[in-house]
């Protein structure tokens, strides 16, 4: 039986006996397959444009990170301070344990306070910012709603990837490569679910839309800063 065994950064792969149960339970198998055959991107890739706004994410990642070493921490704790601009508590939590595992309680509590600010600082920089009539523009009215044949190849291209991303990850399997477990960050099916949901009650598929590319940033910007700083 094929068990994931957790060293350095990474998943590797090693031959013991272990039941499928056990298996499936404990390496948390369910959430990569329900990311790969669930999660519905069609809002996000109808507003590509949206995109571009998450990289203020990643900006402020490394922006930190650059100013944490001016300031005399070391390259491994700047970038558990950067990450926590990315407002996701676990993957902050993740990339602390790999590269200060002294440090892990004191990012936690600095990442959910700032998460538990966000409700608080949001509107407050909303109101300064944005006059009466941006708040007046409708969205909804604006948006053009994709052809069938749009609608048709996006579902061909969310079945191919889904094919594609399954035979390459098993290829590494297999074949006994390393695999990087922040492929399950991304796998946050419900987000664009929920946008689904509430598609035609207010314009939160925008929100989400652009929430999607900035957790799917932090993510690869995680894992990239675990890789080179490792």
């Amino acid at each position: 039986m094929i068990k994931y065994t957790f060293e350095k950064k990474f998943y590797i792969v090693s031959e013991v006996k272990a039941s499928p149960s056990k298996f499936f339970q404990e390496y948390t198998i369910f959430m990569r397959t329900r990311f790969l055959n669930g999660a519905d991107f069609g809002s996000m890739l109808r507003n590509l444009q949206l995109s571009i706004f998450s990289a203020a994410t990643q900006l402020g990642i490394f922006t930190v990170l650059l100013v944490a070493i001016l300031m005399g921490f070391t390259s491994r704790e700047a970038a558990s301070l950067g990450i926590i601009g990315g407002a996701s508590g676990p993957i902050a939590i993740f990339t602390t344990i790999k590269q200060v595992p002294h440090l892990p309680g004191l990012i936690t509590i600095a990442a959910y306070s700032y998460m538990a600010l966000v409700p608080v600082i949001v509107p407050l920089v909303v109101k300064i910012w944005c006059t009466k009539k941006e708040f007046s523009i409708n969205m909804k009215e604006q948006e053009k709603y994709p052809s069938k044949t749009e609608i048709k190849n996006l579902r061909v291209f969310k079945i191919v990837f889904s094919i594609v991303v399954t035979a390459v990850m098993a290829l590494f399997v297999f074949m006994k490569k390393k695999i990087t477990p922040l492929i399950g960050a991304t796998g946050l099916s419900t987000v664009p679910m929920t946008s689904r949901v509430v598609n035609e009650i207010t314009l939160l598929q925008y929100c989400m839309a652009n929430n999607i590319w900035g957790v799917i940033g932090l993510a690869v910007a995680a894992d990239m800063l675990i890789s080179l700083l490792g």
